[in-house]
């Protein structure tokens, strides 16, 4: 996947990429390269937990009395860009039924967001707000909204996703241990 935020981190002299909030694309267009069309806008985020990546797009389109939901696969886009999400082709959305999503896949914005970090130890770290992705699509870090281990994080709030032992239905765990014999 080409990525433009890449490109743009790169021609700005960062050498490590940072990531980006999911939460900035929730409600971009979803744009096919092909023909120009808007073929829907982002309205969840749903994460593979043993990649820790981003498996599909969940799209909507339609009015208030018409409103759908579909799904794009993560492997069809082209770039992740500051405005929109860009694909190939429009025949890329698929129908209703996300398959996995239910038995495998963890919503962002319906069910991650929200969650508990715990370590390894049993000790809760904090609550998850958002989640950092690099620009191939792989959650790089979490961003807690709160914080209950004042000691593992800084005034960013941000723990890095690298420590993850567990991206579990209930809890995710850190094995805070491993972060602290780095240091």
């Amino acid at each position: 996947m080409a990525m433009v935020y890449a490109e743009s981190k790169a021609r700005s002299g960062s050498t490590q990429e940072e990531g980006r909030l999911a939460q900035e694309f929730k409600g971009k267009p979803i744009i096919s390269v092909a023909n120009g069309q808007v073929i829907g806008h982002v309205a969840d985020i749903l994460i593979d937990p043993e990649t820790r990546s981003v498996a599909a797009l969940v799209t909507s389109r339609g009015g208030m009395l018409n409103r759908r939901t579909e799904w794009i696969s993560a492997d069809v886009i082209r770039s992740w860009g500051d405005n929109a999400i860009m694909v190939e082709q429009p025949e890329v959305i698929q129908d209703v039924d996300v398959p996995e999503a239910n038995d495998r896949w963890l919503s962002l914005f319906d069910g991650l967001r929200g969650r508990y970090m715990v370590t390894t130890d049993g000790t809760r770290v904090g609550q998850v707000k958002d989640v950092y992705l690099d620009s191939s699509g792989r959650l790089i870090a979490y961003r807690l909204g709160q914080v209950d281990l004042t000691e593992a994080v800084d005034d960013s709030k941000r723990i890095d996703a690298s420590i993850t032992r567990a991206l579990g239905k209930d809890v995710i765990v850190i094995d805070w241990t491993a972060n602290r014999s780095s240091e």
